[in-house]
């Protein structure tokens, strides 16, 4: 689950940006959605890595990997 959610990321801006925004149709808040999708597939692919360096938390492919690459022979 992405901290960074739309409603987050909107609630940042100044208060004058949110009230222009509304006027116009919220094109802003439209374009912080965008941001926010790509923001949460940064973030899983962030933990993603972050568990490959553990043995135990790792993709399934990690470990053959790793041990193909340091010349590990069964």
């Amino acid at each position: 689950m992405s901290t960074l959610t739309t409603e987050r990321l909107y609630a940042l801006l100044p208060a004058v940006y949110r009230l222009r925004d509304v006027e116009q149709g919220e094109p802003l808040r439209a374009l912080l959605s965008a941001f926010a999708a790509e923001l949460a597939v940064l973030e899983e692919n962030i933990e993603q890595l972050y568990d490959d360096q553990f043995i135990e938390t790792c993709a399934d492919w990690v470990a053959p990997y790793i041990g193909d690459l340091i010349g590990y022979q069964p």
